[in-house]
């Protein structure tokens, strides 16, 4: 068993699983938008592990930042709760272990982009690196109510959007743990 994705840039692409043997093929759309009103839904890239019925697949949208993963072989879809920054063409890989630890990467393009990582297969995602993010002022800083035990950090910037980052250790390493909180 093989799965292809489609990017058309018109909405007619997706998700298919592709069976088979000497005899013929067939490709059986598995209809990644159609639980969300978007059928034909255009996929930039699939990564798959596993195989049968608990085969785990995660899929980047072609024109939005948008993640959609299902663990039971494509039958069933779920869109990220915190889709990766960026303005589409989303990336996805998964780690050798995703199946046991959740790790997974996404790369997206465009305004906002960034590389995000995830910790749970795909639905919530936490921006680590080579972020296209502007930043025009800081609104806000803010010290952990239990920063002596953990060192943490927190400030709200603005730039088209507000963001909010988490810095940890003496000389704070910063994570963008939530982008384009609200627009003015």
């Amino acid at each position: 068993m093989h799965y292809a994705a489609i990017n058309s840039g018109e909405g007619n692409g997706g998700v298919y699983r592709v069976t088979g043997n000497e005899e013929g093929l067939a490709a059986i759309d598995l209809n990644v938008g159609g639980g969300y009103g978007q059928p034909g839904l255009d996929i930039s890239s699939i990564a798959v592990c596993g195989g049968g019925e608990s085969t785990l697949i995660l899929c980047g949208a072609g024109a939005s930042g948008q993640v959609y993963t299902s663990d039971d072989g494509g039958r069933n879809w779920e869109a990220s709760r915190m889709p990766p920054a960026g303005e589409g063409g989303t990336q996805v890989l998964m780690s050798a272990d995703c199946p046991t630890t959740g790790r997974a990467f996404a790369a997206t393009g465009g305004l906002d982009s960034a590389i995000s990582m995830t910790k749970d297969s795909g639905f919530t995602r936490y921006p680590a690196g080579l972020m296209d993010t502007r930043i025009e002022s800081i609104i806000d800083l803010a010290i952990s109510p239990d920063y002596d035990r953990d060192a943490t950090l927190y400030l709200l910037t603005w730039g088209g959007g507000f963001n909010l980052w988490r810095g940890i250790g003496a000389t704070p390493r910063w994570q963008r743990v939530f982008p384009g909180i609200a627009r003015r």
